[in-house]
């Protein structure tokens, strides 16, 4: 298999940050939306057909929540790689000035 190179910023890392944040929001908007409408209807309808689309509809918002709750946890892992990423760069900078004045001259 080919070696692969992906590299990315803090810029970028902080641009998904805010777009899976973004993402969860609004999916989260869209459900309750949903959720609202369903019951709308429910309110009139009865019988099996109105019951098998309830346990529908109730099956598809638990998995809609799954998506947000992954878009989260995306969310939460890239704002610790970036606090990381930046922590590191951090130290090399610090590290980077004290080797430049152990070395005068270079």
């Amino acid at each position: 298999m080919a070696s692969r190179n992906i590299s990315t910023s803090e810029e970028g890392m902080r641009a998904a940050v805010q777009e899976f944040a973004a993402k969860a929001s609004e999916f989260s908007s869209a459900n309750q939306n949903v959720d609202g409408q369903v019951d709308i209807l429910m309110a009139s309808w009865t019988g099996q057909a109105a019951m098998g689309f309830q346990s529908a509809m109730d099956s598809w918002g638990q998995s809609f929540n799954e998506v947000i709750r992954a878009l989260q946890e995306m969310q939460a892992q890239m704002e610790a790689t970036l606090a990381g990423y930046s922590r590191g760069e951090d130290e090399a900078s610090t590290y980077t000035s004290s080797l430049n004045s152990a070395l005068p001259g270079f």
